[in-house]
């Protein structure tokens, strides 16, 4: 299955192994930290709207997700969403890349595999 390394992105850099991630999620906007395996330099596959099964081996860590939630006029909550989300990732010097879309997960694998999966 390699469909998923069709398209990559740079992340960064760190020398504290680390990057920091913002977006919004239904509980208002988040700020957290992806821990990496080490100093270094990162990148991430980019997945957009993947009908398949990712592979195994990576595990959803942060999910990210516009949202208005609403009463219907028989009493029951909607929820909506009109405009996309976004998420920005920081490295050590400041903002390195930004993303939009209804859904965004960023799934793990390992010390230092990272896809980001945007869904509309």
């Amino acid at each position: 299955m390699d469909d998923y390394k069709k398209e990559t992105v740079r992340l960064g850099s760190s020398d504290i192994a680390s990057l920091i991630v913002v977006g919004c999620t239904t509980d208002g906007v988040k700020a957290d930290i992806l821990k990496m395996g080490g100093d270094g330099e990162y990148s991430a596959y980019i997945v957009r709207n993947f009908k398949g099964l990712l592979p195994s081996h990576y595990s959803t860590v942060m999910e990210f997700r516009c949202f208005t939630q609403f009463y219907n006029t028989d009493g029951s909550r909607g929820e909506a969403c009109a405009t996309d989300t976004y998420v920005k990732i920081y490295d050590d010097t400041g903002l390195v890349a930004t993303f939009s879309a209804k859904e965004i997960s960023i799934l793990r694998a390992g010390d230092y595999g990272i896809m980001i999966h945007l869904r509309d």
